[in-house]
């Protein structure tokens, strides 16, 4: 992240590290040369966040600005630059490199990608012989997993007669066909163990949600749909709600729901459909609620151009107002000086006259509609879009969390807020936002339970806004 500052200012560099452990160490450098604490350079690092904070800036402290991270598993860097005003110009900097920058293509979905994790692990199962048992996890997809079964160690093979592999948004599933007891032997060579025998009563399983709905942004008249996978025994019911009132299905809305999957879709969308949604899924054994939202994307505003629109047929009005009166004036002159003038003058005088007026009406009302045209012009921005968001997170407690979006469009204003509360980011805190030309990060450190919740990006700028939900999750270690 890139910073510009004048002489005797002040600037802080940060460096989120992930994967962290204790024998981790930082070091920063400008160029080769490397910085140490000091009345100049106040240097720390705590639970994988790193900063430098650079003071009473000088010429000479105008470079390139490195942080390496150095453990058992390797290294790594990561870099920033200072612009010192009196030396070079931020803005001149991106100037030079604009016509450059539209050509680059930037796939920003590699912006999200990191390395897979189980965010639902597996959990033990209780059948019956003959019956299908189906496990499934759910693992984050950014970039999609490899993802490998084994048993006692060897890898399954796919058999549609015994097993069988799916996948879908992240979750991934094992299905085994009519179970049998050599299915469940730990080895070839060990006995059944005594807890195999047929239960005396069908077990049940908790009502749970394996794959949450995914908060989404559409443009009214457009079409939404949510789904989740869930699972339990007995088959759970499952309720959409709307703002605290049941959904049921109707010509606009269709809810369909099978033993492990559930969807929800919207049709020609309405302001009135805007808001938050829950779905809840129940059974004897438990239940369990998804919490996301719908948001419709409006058009920008046009009031200014109609303003602009009113104004130079307005000015038209009046222009052509004032040139008639001075049309008349002229006239009324010309007759009160016909006793004095000859025919001829009068004539080439009237002429004169005229053709001045009409090629001044002409300039002028032209004048007025160019000027109100550029005036438009001045006032049409990029449109904002949020153009890449996390999936739902979930997370052990004590890691660093980390949240970007990629966006496009020139935004005016960046809010990150939880349960409508803006993010407070105060120096030395836990939450930490960083923000670039087209890529906003949130950064949670020492992560707790209480940060759990739902997490609001809103962009914003004079013709719109746009804004997105992703939701947090704390995992019990």
């Amino acid at each position: 992240m890139h910073a510009s500052a004048e002489e005797g200012g002040h600037v802080r560099f940060t460096c989120s590290i992930v994967n962290f452990d204790k024998s981790t160490q930082v070091t920063w450098y400008l160029g080769n040369r490397q910085l140490h604490p000091s009345p100049k350079y106040e240097i720390s690092y705590s639970n994988g966040f790193a900063s430098i904070y650079v003071k009473d800036i000088e010429e000479s402290d105008d470079g390139v600005y490195r942080c390496k991270v150095v453990s058992d598993d390797g290294e790594d860097s990561a870099y920033g630059e200072l612009f010192v005003e009196t030396v070079r110009s931020i803005r001149e900097h991106y100037m030079s490199r604009t016509i450059r920058k539209l050509r680059r293509r930037v796939d920003k979905t590699k912006l999200l990608q990191r390395p897979p994790e189980f965010t639902l692990p597996l959990y033990n199962r209780t059948a019956y012989i003959g019956e299908d048992v189906r496990f499934g996890v759910t693992i984050t997809v950014h970039p999609e997993p490899h993802v490998t079964w084994l048993k006692n160690g060897e890898q399954i093979k796919e058999d549609d007669r015994k097993y069988t592999f799916t996948s879908d948004k992240g979750l991934y599933q094992l299905m085994i066909h009519n179970l049998d007891i050599d299915k469940l032997k730990t080895s070839s060579t060990a006995p059944v163990p005594e807890q195999l025998t047929l239960p005396k009563e069908k077990p049940s399983l908790p009502a749970k949600i394996l794959t949450k709905p995914q908060s989404v942004t559409v443009a009214e008249g457009e079409t939404a749909r949510f789904s989740c996978d869930i699972d339990g025994e007995p088959a759970p019911t499952v309720t959409w709600i709307h703002e605290s009132k049941t959904i049921v299905s109707s010509l606009r809305i269709h809810v369909t729901t099978t033993q492990y999957k559930s969807s929800l879709e919207i049709s020609s969308v309405t302001t009135s459909d805007e808001g938050s949604y829950t779905v809840v899924v129940e059974n004897s054994a438990g239940r369990q609620e998804a919490h996301f939202t719908l948001t419709i994307r409006r058009p920008p505003p046009k009031e200014e151009i109609k303003a602009s629109s009113a104004f130079s047929s307005s000015a038209h009005q009046t222009m052509m107002s004032s040139m008639m009166e001075s049309s008349s004036f002229s006239s009324m002159a010309a007759e009160m000086k016909f006793e004095t003038m000859s025919m001829s003058s009068m004539s080439s005088m009237t002429s004169e006259t005229y053709a001045m007026s009409s090629s001044s009406l002409t300039e002028m009302t032209s004048h007025m509609e160019g000027t109100s045209m550029r005036a438009i012009g001045t006032r049409l921005q990029p449109l904002l879009k949020i153009e890449a968001l996390p999936e739902d997170i979930s997370i052990e407690p004590g890691k660093v969390l980390t949240v970007a979006c990629a966006f496009s469009g020139d935004t005016k204003h960046i809010e990150w807020s939880r349960s409508g509360k803006t993010i407070d980011v105060s120096t030395g805190g836990r939450f930490h936002i960083e923000t670039t030309e087209d890529l906003t990060t949130l950064i949670i450190t020492g992560v707790k339970e209480e940060d759990a919740g739902a997490y609001t990006l809103r962009l914003s700028n004079e013709l719109g806004s746009d804004s997105a939900t992703v939701h947090i999750s704390i995992r019990s270690v």
